[in-house]
């Protein structure tokens, strides 16, 4: 049986989940489902599936990492959890989370566009033909222009902070990959983000590459040609990312 694409469970921050979240949620035809602990959300995961996990930070019985954790083990890591809420060291959340291989972690106060564009992007289903890498990196570019657009739904403001928020990330990852030197298993774990990352967008190419780094390691894949693929997304972008628009 496979989970509804548009079933919700917010878990934590009551006034969060209960206002904010499910009024503009509900608008959207989704259904949103509210509970207050990890026990409540633990329970009610066994019971019905879900497609996505909106988890507070800080809950009445402990963390939403602790929960994800949970979660993860249970599920598996086909259900996104989303994590939401105040840090401390919000890096090091980021860094938690990836480590844990969740869909990320948004930071208060939330952007209402941003909140919907990272759920319309995690309870897609995308078809199987999506799936196949493009031939030329034009092409890539050009798919990574339409997916942008469609995930923002005509609004230019929103797609160019979207283009902003993919670029900040691979060149986040790319750091990442370079000062993980000879760990190979840290190197593995970001490629795998990277994939995921370049995915969403439809960056196929570079998914590709990061996926192939992930399996057969840094001898196979040099990090110059992650930084040539990154760099022609950026200048593919570059029209975008200055004044929201795409060719």
């Amino acid at each position: 049986m496979v989970a509804d694409p548009r079933r919700i469970l917010v878990v934590g921050d009551p006034v969060f989940a209960r206002s904010l979240v499910r009024l503009v949620l509900d608008r959207l035809d989704y259904v949103v489902e509210c509970v207050d602990t990890a026990v409540e959300a633990e329970a009610l995961a066994s019971r019905r599936r879900i497609a996505l996990f909106l988890v507070a930070l800080n809950l009445p019985d402990g963390t939403g990492l602790e929960l994800a954790r949970r979660l993860r083990r249970r599920l598996g890591g086909e259900v996104p959890i989303l994590l939401f809420g105040d840090a401390w060291n919000a890096a090091r959340v980021e860094a938690e989370c990836r480590e844990l291989g969740l869909a990320g972690y948004l930071a208060k106060p939330v952007s209402i566009g941003r909140l919907i564009a990272t759920i319309r992007e995690l309870t897609r289903v995308v078809p199987a033909a999506e799936a196949a890498p493009p031939s030329e990196r034009h092409d890539e570019i050009d798919a990574v222009h339409r997916r942008l657009r469609e995930v923002a739904d005509g609004d230019a403001r929103l797609q160019r902070e979207l283009a902003e928020l993919f670029l900040a990330t691979v060149r986040r990852y790319l750091g990442e990959l370079r000062a993980a030197a000879d760990d190979d298993a840290r190197l593995r774990r970001i490629a795998h983000a990277l994939a995921g990352a370049a995915r969403n967008v439809h960056a196929h190419g570079l998914a590709a590459l990061a996926e192939r780094l992930e399996r057969e390691g840094r001898r196979a894949v040099p990090l110059t040609e992650l930084a040539a693929a990154v760099g022609a997304l950026e200048r593919g972008l570059a029209p975008t990312v200055m004044d929201g628009s795409s060719p």
